[in-house]
């Protein structure tokens, strides 16, 4: 897929590049809301192929699969692997609209293909964006192209489901009808991104206020809809507090500037050096270089620096290093900065007798720069044969599984997970996954825990085949 993905952009690049020295460089006639709604779909496929085929190929890499699948199962949103409400450990209510979906069809390929078409789908809003700030039809079909091929927006749609890859599609949606003066559907919109999970607030809340400071005609809407930002966040981690004995935890990832949320604030103005530092972090130029520095030009690239750092300056290696979902809460501002700074730049070439030239080159710099493919695992047989196996475990018993094969066993809400949940309710099975992942366990806890059971005189090897050992 990847092979020929590139194959055709590459002839396309030619081609065009060949009817530009030609000097008969004309944009062809097509319907462009035809070709975008086609670019939407195809990636629709292959981003739920992406997901499919990793857990196709038992490369689960985490519990939260597990997690989504038992708690969408119930309107409590409870989870036997947390033990508790997903909503105790966040805050994330628009997820009861998913339930009587998940309730009637409790299947990982259900969320991978939700997942696949939020994602996806986020490039419709970014199109019509490009178009209002002043770029044509041609040049915001690149804008969402570049979208869809961007390496972060891969990584997300490879990363299981996460509540964190609603943001590119609910942001720039209001992005859109913030720029439509769509007072109604912005104001809709907004509230239905604070229901997201509980750091959106402190997503918005700077790109509002600057926003207020800057747009004269919409200061009254963007500065309401700064302080509502500000507000639902502070009372989202209210309302968590009694779930996480009385602290918010995550809060320790920015431990090194201060404590607690104002804390951490006044943290980072205390130390302009270091705050300046995570925002020259290796991550943010090579994304910033890769678009010629456009998102920089207008206010929307200074709104993208208050979310970029908020990752970049976190202890946790994967949300600094914007790996998987944690890329979500950034490709909205990134994009919307850099369809606006090529919109100015669009506008100020429009004056020169060179403006094809610029054009084009400032097109193909984009998509090849930002062009990638992540490979999909390959399935094997034996992956077929144990997937079968697993769907084949008796519907009665309780069950105790590694992360990457939990989602496999039907009827996920009495499945628990080995490493993180103890055995001491005694399951009926407990699956061992000998040729995958082992997360979380050392190699060493991993082969000391496979041996105590074989030890165990409550359990015996019920069937060991497939790279599977069950108890």
């Amino acid at each position: 897929m990847g092979f020929i993905l590139k194959i055709c952009i590459w002839a396309g690049l030619l081609y065009a590049g060949h009817r530009f020295l030609k000097k008969d460089f004309r944009r062809p006639q097509i319907n462009h809301v035809l070709l975008l709604w086609g670019l939407v779909l195809l990636y629709v496929f292959v981003f739920f192929y992406l997901n499919w085929s990793r857990h196709a190929s038992l490369n689960t890499s985490a519990i939260d699969l597990s997690v989504y699948l038992q708690s969408l199962s119930n309107f409590r949103l409870y989870s036997l692997v947390l033990g508790k409400s997903l909503l105790a450990g966040h805050f994330s209510p628009w997820l009861y609209v998913l339930v009587p979906v998940v309730k009637l069809w409790t299947t990982p390929g259900l969320l991978f293909f939700i997942q696949a078409a939020v994602l996806a789908g986020a490039a419709i809003p970014l199109y019509r964006i490009g178009r209002r700030l002043g770029l044509d039809n041609w040049l915001a079909l690149v804008l969402a192209f570049v979208y869809l091929n961007f390496v972060y927006t891969r990584e997300m749609a490879f990363s299981d489901f996460h509540v964190e890859n609603f943001m590119p599609l609910g942001f720039l949606l209001l992005f859109e009808f913030y720029l439509a003066r769509a007072r109604l559907a912005f104001w809709l919109t907004l509230a239905a991104c604070l229901t997201i999970k509980e750091d959106v607030g402190f997503y918005l809340f700077p790109w509002a206020v600057l926003a207020g400071w800057l747009d004269r005609d919409n200061r009254k809407t963007a500065w309401l809809s700064g302080a509502a930002s500000l507000v639902a966040g502070i009372v989202s981690l209210i309302v968590l507090l009694p779930g996480h004995g009385g602290t918010y935890p995550y809060f320790q990832n920015w431990a090194a500037y201060g404590k607690g949320l104002f804390g951490i604030a006044a943290g980072a103005v205390r130390q302009p050096f270091a705050t300046l530092g995570v925002l020259l972090k290796p991550e943010l130029m090579h994304v910033l270089l890769s678009m010629a520095f456009l998102p920089l030009l207008t206010f929307w690239g200074v709104a993208l620096l208050a979310p970029a750092w908020l990752q970049l300056a976190s202890s946790h290696p994967a949300q600094a290093g914007l790996h998987w979902y944690y890329a979500a809460p950034v490709l909205p501002f990134l994009f919307a900065a850099l369809a606006a700074g090529w919109a100015k730049v669009d506008a100020r070439a429009k004056l020169s007798p060179l403006y094809a030239t610029i054009t084009l080159g400032i097109a193909l710099f984009l998509i090849i720069f930002n062009f990638t493919w992540i490979a999909p695992p390959k399935v094997t047989a034996e992956h077929r044969a144990a997937a079968r196996l697993l769907g084949s475990l008796p519907e009665k018993a309780s069950v105790l599984a590694q992360a990457n094969t939990a989602p496999h066993i039907p009827r996920p809400a009495r499945v628990r997970v080995l490493g993180l949940n103890a055995m001491s309710s005694s399951p009926s099975l407990v699956v061992f996954h000998v040729k995958g992942n082992i997360w979380p366990f050392t190699r060493e806890k991993y082969l000391r825990a496979l041996d105590r059971l074989r030890l165990d005189p409550n359990y015996a090897v019920l069937k060991e085949e497939s790279g599977l050992v069950i108890f």
